[in-house]
């Protein structure tokens, strides 16, 4: 079975270098530059290389998977996921990106690499935010390359715990953000 892991590239240059050809020796296929593909069987070497860089293990399912959720712990599991990787597009597509972005309710995975649910139309009745659709559609456009993979879950509890945290903080400073310049206004 493939596999997929994600992580965070370390912020020093030096680092940068050494993960991937790590990663190759390991027998990895880069799919997108900290998106890589995985044999099964090499799981638990590829995921000690970069325990240092917050991975994220990823699978393919056939079904569309709903979220599960404990009592008094919130949510265990992720319902399915689209992921959409995009080619970073220079500084002033980058802005429309980020202004995009705004209206679409989805999980940071690593840089370019962001994840949507599989099943946007239960959350979103009237069709107002952005979708993984719209967002692959809306980078095309920018003439960007766009690759999407549906129907992703994650496999590792602690990440999912990890990217719920980071997304809860994110809304919480956008929405203050908004608050302050609403209450600068008046």
């Amino acid at each position: 079975m493939v596999l997929y892991v994600v992580y965070r590239a370390p912020r020093e240059s030096k680092g940068r270098s050494v993960l991937p050809h790590r990663l190759k020796a390991l027998g990895c296929r880069q799919v997108h530059r900290t998106f890589w593909e995985v044999e099964e069987e090499k799981v638990n070497r590829v995921l000690k290389a970069l325990k240092k860089n917050q991975p994220i293990l990823l699978k393919r399912v056939r079904e569309i998977r709903k979220p599960r959720f404990v009592r008094n712990k919130g949510v265990s599991e992720l319902r399915s996921l689209v992921i959409v990787m995009y080619a970073t597009p220079k500084e002033a597509r980058r802005e429309k990106t980020k202004d995009f972005l705004m209206k679409a309710p989805y999980i940071r995975l690593c840089r370019s690499v962001y994840a949507f649910s599989q099943k946007h139309s239960l959350f979103d009745k009237n069709n107002e935010l952005v979708d993984a659709l719209k967002f692959t559609d809306f980078i095309k456009e920018i003439q960007e390359y766009v690759k999407v993979i549906p129907r992703v879950v994650i496999v590792n509890k602690g990440s999912i715990e990890r990217l719920l945290e980071e997304t809860r903080q994110r809304v919480e400073s956008e929405l203050s953000d908004i608050w302050m310049l609403q209450r600068n206004l008046c």
